[in-house]
């Protein structure tokens, strides 16, 4: 390799400014002539480190394919393996050592000669290579030579990566510029005129861009407030050269006033600041924003300082950090007594169970929600009022998290409740006293009707006895009495014996029922067949009194799976309630169905009918009527209708009474479907 050729190789160089010319073409090409081989390139490293591809190559002066090849399979591979000095150079016959390799594919080449190209931060961008078909040695002109075209070739690198940033940056800032409401400006402090803005400043303000060109336009265009101290400020700060950035309101072409934030660099030449360059950023929002907030803020203390609650807070590690003012005048302590320490070791210290209503459970569980970061409501606990007694106090608290979802601690409100607790406590204590009383009574009731159903027996035996005398003197079944009084007297004392009895099982019946002593005995049988029974007992008195008797009773009514003598006294006492109170001439009727449903009979009559206000007591026991003298003016205990609504609900059925004064009154009774099923043997009852 001789020098002349190198001049020529470097003079090759300068072809970088040719139209038309890529650097890397003119380096390859330097190379082929610098150093006389028929073959020169370049060939650039791509990311992943494994493979290359050629950015220019050339055999005997013909571009040739710019292909990608594998590190690995050519013969620059001793260049990007460890310890490299960064060249390399292969003899022999190299198409059979690097059969993949294109620098080598079209030339019988015998001589491989490459050095590693470097960016400007060392970084290697690849590398320049020559080859040849007749073996040789490299020689110190030729690695000089080398040298010098990869420092131009990774020079050329940077500057083209430069430009592209530059050209990517310039882009990305006009891209900004445009696409924000921040306007770029420019001023010549000499008279304070814009010399540029850019052209959202009209879309902010509505005067059109040239008009800031004008002298005292900015001034001009500060709020009337502002002006004054925002003008000064900017000139006071730029003569000493010191950039600023300061709020201001400027007015709009539509006279809205609008906040801008002003960033201002201040540039300098020989004699002091001439320059000035910035940016108007608008802020109205972020004002309005703060302002809100502020208004929001006032508001909310306002309502802290009225609130007879008080707000508290914890930080991350649990530990009390805030107690507003109404802490101290709502629950006696003082904040100083609990910040800085956590539930746990005021527990510690005893300071936190102090009696009343919270347990040491309670306080555990209360201290575990804290530690698992969840929120609670209603949390009450005590604490000493100084005379002997408690204040009681309610907090509820959330769980505060950051951004990131990290824990911060807990915000939280909190309540003085003792009014509250101690009306409870109150009300607990009145309820208990209450409960007590019915237990009491409830006792009492049992205890007499106990005692009435003992009594009744007792009463019944000798009651048999007279009635069973009284009606053999009456019927004079051992021989005359004498005189005819005694056998009237004898008629009147079976009467009142009778009279007596019935009232003796009346009471007897209603005190099993209360005790809980009556048994229903069921059986299956036809309702027509007790109807029929019963009308048949009352059938001589209506006809005394005038009073007709009706039956409806369907003839395929299926039997009734229930208590015979129950349903039958039921039907007694509704039959004999009805003739009581119907006038001569009037009627009384019995009516049965069973529609698919429930087993449905009714006792009606034409009587005095009973008052709405009376109704409700009518199932009551010893009640006859509490205000009409009607009512009143009958024998009887009052305890029918209350033993037979109890016969009726034993049975699983309902009785209603449906009234009208002067008109007469229904009662009706249903009984369940399952009565007539069980009777069909389709379901058995209980």
């Amino acid at each position: 390799m001789d020098y002349r050729s190198v001049d020529l190789a470097i003079t090759l160089l300068s072809a970088e400014n040719r139209s038309g010319t890529s650097f890397f073409e003119a380096a390859v090409k330097a190379l082929a002539t610098g150093s006389q081989c028929r073959g020169a390139g370049i060939a650039l490293r791509l990311p992943d480190g494994k493979s290359a591809e050629l950015a220019a190559y050339t055999v005997n002066g013909a571009d040739q394919p710019l292909v990608r090849f594998a590190v690995e399979d050519s013969a620059c591979v001793a260049l990007y393996r460890t310890g490299a000095d960064g060249h390399c150079e292969v003899t022999g016959n190299l198409a059979k050592q690097f059969p993949a390799d294109p620098a080598v594919a079209g030339i019988d080449a015998g001589f491989y000669y490459a050095q590693l190209l470097f960016d400007g931060s060392g970084k290697p961008l690849g590398h320049a290579f020559v080859c040849d078909s007749r073996p040789r040695e490299s020689d110190e002109v030729l690695r000089a030579f080398f040298r010098l075209v990869c420092q131009r070739v990774g020079a050329d690198q940077d500057r083209e990566h430069l430009r592209e940033q530059l050209n990517k940056s310039e882009e990305r800032s006009r891209r900004l510029v445009s696409t924000t409401d921040v306007i770029a400006w420019e001023m010549d402090i000499a008279d304070w005129r814009f010399t540029y803005v850019s052209p959202q400043v009209e879309k902010l303000f509505g005067y059109p861009q040239d008009a800031w060109y004008a002298a005292g336009f900015w001034a001009d265009t500060v709020y009337a407030k502002d002006r004054e101290w925002a003008v000064d400020y900017c000139k006071a700060l730029t003569a000493q050269s010191q950039d600023h950035d300061f709020e201001y309101r400027m007015i709009a072409k539509d006279g809205r006033i609008v906040w801008v934030r002003d960033i201002v660099t201040v540039h300098r030449d020989g004699d002091g600041p001439c320059v000035l360059s910035g940016y108007l950023i608008d802020i109205s929002t972020q004002k309005e924003t703060e302002e809100a907030l502020a208004k929001s803020e006032k508001r909310f203390r306002d309502f802290a300082e009225a609130a007879t609650d008080w707000f508290w807070e914890m930080d991350e590690n649990l530990r009390f950090s805030y107690f507003s003012e109404r802490f101290y005048e709502a629950s006696g302590v003082r904040p100083e007594h609990l910040l800085g320490q956590t539930r746990r070791e005021l527990l510690a210290k005893n300071d936190t169970v102090l009696g009343g209503t919270t347990t040491v459970t309670d306080w555990e569980n209360h201290i575990a929600t804290l530690e698992a970061h969840q929120p609670f409501q209603d949390f009450r606990h005590p604490r000493p009022d100084g005379n002997g007694g408690y204040h009681y106090l309610s907090i509820s608290g959330k769980p505060v998290f950051d951004e990131t979802g990290q824990f911060k601690g807990y915000r939280g409100t909190g309540t003085n409740i003792t009014d509250k607790v101690r009306t409870e406590m109150a009300l607990r204590e009145s309820e208990a006293q209450l409960r007590l009383q019915s237990e009491r009574a409830e006792e009492a009731s049992r205890a007499k009707s106990e005692f009435l159903a003992n009594m009744s027996h007792e009463i019944r035996t000798p009651l048999n006895a007279i009635l069973g005398f009284s009606d053999s003197m009456h019927q004079q079944i051992l021989g005359p009495l004498g005189s005819e009084k005694y056998v009237e007297y004898a008629a009147a004392i079976h009467n009142s014996g009778q009279h007596l009895l019935e009232l003796v099982n009346d009471v007897l019946d209603l005190s099993k029922i209360e005790a809980g002593r009556f048994t229903l005995s069921r059986s299956s049988f036809l309702l027509a067949d007790v109807v029929d029974s019963c009308l048949q007992i009352i059938r001589e008195r209506a006809a005394s009194a005038g009073i007709k008797l009706i039956k409806e009773i369907p003839e395929d009514l299926l039997p009734v799976f229930a208590d015979e003598r129950a349903i039958k006294q039921v039907l007694l006492n509704l039959l004999s309630n009805s003739l009581k109170y119907t006038e001569q001439g009037g009627e009384v009727r019995v009516v049965a169905a069973a529609d698919g449903a429930d087993l449905r009979f009714t006792v009606s009559d034409t009587g005095i009918g009973i008052p709405e206000t009376e109704i409700s007591y009518l199932t009551e026991a010893f009640v006859q009527g509490r205000s009409d003298q009607a009512y009143l003016t009958h024998e009887g205990t009052g305890l029918g209708l209350a033993i037979t609504d109890s016969f009726v609900k034993m049975h699983g059925g309902t009785l209603s009474i449906d009234s009208t004064v002067g008109v007469g009154t229904s009662v009706e009774i249903n009984l369940p479907k399952a009565l007539l099923d069980a009777a069909s043997g389709n379901l058995s009852i209980a």
